[in-house]
């Protein structure tokens, strides 16, 4: 028997462009979903305007955090996608097309994910990935923005291009939670709809309206043999003392940036940290993870620390 896993979700409606960074030089590269980490920092920045934040980051220091969250991924209408998973889907029979098909998606649905992980015929699996990314096509575009900078010694101006996305009516940004704290969630997102999120704010990109949901999420309950990322994943202390402490199919990513904050006026770049990221599966203890010190040498004594949020966000597959 299926275990049923009901969580909470929040779609974001975008108004305007938004732009989600992805490592690089320049500004030309924009990425199609956000990072848990990023989606965190968000909330937490608009929570700091509403009320004392220091308990809270404690709280999520803590082995019981107040909510838990996914990365942001695209929807379009009823239809939600997450990354694709890292490990080969169960299928029956035979589908020519296959191999190409699962190579070139990025994005699968909720719809597509229950099938990959429990099984389905070759032939249809290939075609459920066929509409996820024909969908996806039609709900997003990334396009090209022109900016104008000023040189600081001779006041001349250069023109440089930014990448932003833009969504369709009906399609937007999604994220999970679970816990306790969703009021914390509905507060910030609250805050966040007026400030907007992601890149570029100033010029008037990432405004949205939100609205909130629950849905079942396909989850194998007791019959996991392995856990699937739909987050960032930092492992906390305790996870990385056995040897070897982790086992399965997983990307590693950087994660850096610079540090903002309403009580230190300079803007200084944090340290950066490798996370596990979004789709990588891993076999044996569920992941959960913590809030990562990425605390610059320069950052003043007094103020502070910063923290990269890296507490793992699940799904239980059946392996193999």
């Amino acid at each position: 028997m299926r275990a049923v896993r009901r969580v909470r979700i929040v779609k974001m409606h975008f108004l305007s462009p938004v732009r989600f960074g992805e490592p690089g030089i320049g500004l030309e590269r924009a990425s199609e979903y956000c990072h848990s980490d990023t989606l965190f920092s968000a909330m937490l920045n608009a929570l700091a305007k509403l009320m004392d934040v220091e308990q809270l980051v404690q709280a999520f220091l803590s082995s019981a955090p107040p909510f838990r969250i996914s990365s942001g991924f695209p929807f379009s209408e009823d239809k939600l996608f997450v990354k694709k998973p890292m490990l080969p889907p169960r299928v029956f029979g035979e589908a020519d097309e296959i191999g190409r098909e699962l190579r070139e998606a990025e994005f699968i649905s909720l719809q597509a994910l229950k099938a990959w992980t429990e099984g389905m015929e070759a032939d249809e699996l290939v075609e459920l990935i066929r509409e996820d990314r024909e969908i996806i096509r039609r709900s997003m575009r990334k396009n090209l923005i022109p900016r104008v900078q000023l040189d600081r010694l001779s006041s001349a101006s250069g023109l440089f291009y930014i990448q932003a996305l833009h969504f369709a009516k009906g399609s937007g940004i999604w994220f999970a939670v679970e816990g306790e704290g969703f009021q914390l969630v509905e507060m910030a997102m609250r805050q966040l709809s007026e400030d907007g999120i992601g890149g570029e704010r100033s010029s008037g990109m990432g405004e949205f309206e939100f609205e909130t949901d629950e849905i079942d999420l396909p989850d194998a309950g007791e019959e996991a043999g392995a856990y699937l990322l739909l987050s960032l994943w930092w492992p906390s202390e305790r996870e990385r003392e056995g040897k070897p402490w982790v086992e399965g199919t997983y990307a590693v990513v950087e994660r850096r940036g610079w540090a903002f904050s309403s009580v230190v006026p300079a803007q200084v770049r944090r340290k950066s940290v490798l996370m596990f990221s979004e789709g990588s599966v891993f076999w044996g203890a569920k992941p959960r993870g913590g809030l990562a010190d990425v605390t610059p040498e320069s950052w003043p004594k007094n103020a502070h620390k910063l923290y990269r949020y890296g507490i793992a966000f699940t799904i239980g597959v059946r392996r193999g």
